[in-house]
């Protein structure tokens, strides 16, 4: 297993039956979406998901992911996203922007947000983690009030 796929093992083991779920993009939202469908399925989990792309919504809907609009949830409890870098303070650059604006969004609209940021390619010095992000703004105005974060590399990397 990858660092994405532990990253995103990580991050649905935060969620629970009955939650709003924001879907994110990307290589390590895939991996998440892929152990949220497997929890639909298997564990019968009644859940309600709003997707950050149409790539993320038709995954999840192939899975049998219930997806709503944005309409029609007032709020989300979580989402799980990833981000191409993080800096110090937590401030996340996200990828090329094809999604960016549905990323804004929901995490805007979420009440957590669970962000992974790997180095899958080796080539930056960067420590591979997941972090968990309570009172999330979004605007920058102030710092995160409450976060923890976790190494998920695995042993040798």
């Amino acid at each position: 297993m990858n660092a994405k796929q532990l990253a995103a093992e990580k991050a649905v083991s935060f969620l629970d039956n009955g939650m709003t779920i924001g879907l994110g993009t990307g290589s390590t939202a895939y991996w998440a979406i892929e152990k949220i469908g497997e929890k639909v399925k298997k564990e019968g989990w009644n859940i309600k998901a709003i997707a950050t792309s149409v790539v993320s919504e038709e995954h999840a809907r192939g899975l049998g992911i219930p997806i709503f609009d944005f309409s029609s949830i007032k709020s989300i409890d979580v989402t799980i996203d990833g981000a191409d870098e993080v800096n110090p303070k937590l401030q996340l650059i996200k990828g090329g922007g094809g999604a960016l604006l549905r990323e804004k969004i929901v995490a805007t609209n979420s009440k957590q947000m669970i962000v992974s940021r790997t180095n899958p390619n080796g080539l930056k010095p960067s420590v591979n983690f997941l972090c968990r992000l309570k009172s999330f703004i979004s605007d920058g105005r102030e710092p995160l009030i409450n976060y923890k974060c976790w190494d998920v590399r695995q042993k040798g990397e």
